[in-house]
């Protein structure tokens, strides 16, 4: 059973994401900050990572950069979720160590099929 970590603020948003990805058979583990995404990364190993960028304490692309340093999950895919369109919002994104940009709002079987590719369910 793969192992998605999701960080996102808005508990209606990280609800539906833990919902449809667990009854997809993810093991789904969902914190409300950037800060608490590097804490989890640093004490197990992860199959994706999801980040929302705007957090209170500790946004997504801060988030990410710490856990690219982090030689546990150097490697995992990392997605960032967003609402904003922008190109330089993607590049800042890619530039903090992303492999990909969800735009938000998603419907839950987008997502689901997007993680069964990055995991090669």
């Amino acid at each position: 059973m793969a192992k998605i970590l999701i960080a996102e603020d808005d508990r209606d948003i990280r609800g539906l994401v833990v919902l449809a990805l667990g009854y997809s058979g993810f093991e789904v583990i969902d914190v409300i900050d950037g800060s608490y995404a590097i804490e989890k990364a640093t004490e197990e190993k992860y199959d994706c990572i999801l980040l929302d960028v705007n957090m209170p304490h500790t946004n997504g692309y801060t988030a990410c950069r710490e856990i690219r340093q982090n030689g546990m999950n150097q490697d995992t895919p990392i997605f960032i979720l967003s609402a904003a369109e922008q190109e330089e919002e993607r590049i800042k994104g890619m530039d903090a160590g992303a492999n990909g940009y969800i735009l938000k709002p998603f419907a839950p079987s987008m997502l689901v099929k997007k993680i069964n590719e990055i995991v090669g369910s």
